[in-house]
């Protein structure tokens, strides 16, 4: 559901380099935020399961390690700066009334529609604003959120509930992925 890929570009010093992606990658992999709905279970990067959590993960856990200010926030701020924009990419899906590949009582017991890859995948969600382009294809089945982790956290909070209040990650949601340009200026 949720990929994790560090590249790194690096003059000089292959070792700095190395050390500042390994903690990169220590935070990332480390960081915790509240299920929704539940005091009994967090999540993790390795133990999401449910698209329902993919968000809360980011807004609660992610967002903070790369943002200032707050308790433990601002993890990746130790040695990286963030530039611009956190982008979120996801890869949906058409969703199907009925699943065709499923035989009668397969398709009685399942009783729901099915969320095949491919297809041709339009402009979805609730109550989105024409302002928002994260619900309008970026490219063929690709959508785009971005989210600007530098802006104070009601801010962010506030994207994060649009997104979640209009859908933007559901069933239909096959792969996402964040993307984050670090810059470590001590070691360059």
């Amino acid at each position: 559901w949720i990929s994790f890929l560090l590249l790194v570009f690096h003059h000089g010093q292959a070792e700095e380099s190395f050390q500042a992606s390994r903690f990169v990658e220590d935070v990332v992999r480390g960081v915790v935020a509240p299920a929704p709905g539940t005091r009994d279970r967090e999540l993790r990067f390795g133990s999401i399961s449910e698209h329902g959590d993919i968000l809360p993960w980011m807004e609660y856990g992610l967002v903070p390690a790369f943002s200032s200010g707050g308790q433990n926030r601002g993890q990746i701020l130790e040695s990286q700066a963030v530039v611009g924009f956190m982008r979120m990419l996801q890869t949906r899906g058409e969703g199907k009334a009925s699943c065709d590949n499923l035989n009668g009582e397969l398709q009685r017991f399942h009783g729901a529609g099915c969320h095949p890859p491919g297809g041709s995948v339009g402009q979805y969600g609730q109550g989105v604003s024409q302002k928002d382009y994260a619900f309008t294809p970026w490219r063929d089945n690709d959508f785009a959120a971005w989210v600007e982790v530098s802006r104070n956290h009601s801010t962010v909070a506030e994207r994060f509930r649009s997104l979640r209040a209009s859908g933007w990650i559901d069933l239909d949601t096959h792969r996402v992925v964040v993307e984050a340009l670090l810059l470590n200026a001590e070691s360059h």
